[in-house]
């Protein structure tokens, strides 16, 4: 899938601290996985890309964070990636509300997420989206020097 990587590698040019090889591997292995993406295309340009995939406790619990033992049956909203003259057009808020309502038509509790502190574009689609923010990570966690935030989306039990 030349289109994802090419996305991918137009979008983490602006990444402080930069992803490595082997984080830019693991991104473009969930793109490729049937069921695990969403991808938005203009014509025949890929725009905007949403990786996802089950939530796994240790995905989180192991860096300290107790409260994400409780996200069991959650599915984790791994990548949200939008081409830089994309942005600002509201590409973002429809891939991730697409991935939302597909995750919760698949039968997930809720969805979880994790975004940079000072990824301030990205908070405030949580919060528009009614995301809560259950807490904050270590700077260690995700790269140096970069404090993490975990969202969570509960959705509710049908009648």
């Amino acid at each position: 899938m030349p289109d994802a990587e090419r996305l991918l590698r137009e979008c983490v040019r602006d990444y402080k601290p930069p992803l490595t090889e082997s984080r830019i591997r693991n991104l473009l292995r969930y793109a490729r996985s049937p069921g695990h993406s969403l991808l938005l295309y203009s014509g025949k340009d890929l725009v905007a890309m949403a990786a996802f995939r089950r939530y796994r406790t240790r995905d989180f619990s192991y860096y300290g964070y107790p409260r994400a033992r409780g996200l069991a049956g959650f599915a984790y909203l791994k990548t949200l990636l939008v081409a830089p003259r994309w942005r600002r057009k509201g590409v973002a808020l429809l891939l991730r509300t697409r991935a939302v309502a597909l995750l919760r038509k698949r039968g997930f509790k809720g969805v979880a997420s994790t975004c940079w502190a000072k990824n301030v574009s990205m908070v405030r689609l949580n919060e528009r989206m009614g995301f809560t923010m259950l807490g904050r990570f270590p700077a260690s966690w995700r790269g140096k020097g970069e404090e993490s935030l975990l969202w969570e989306k509960r959705f509710r039990a049908h009648p």
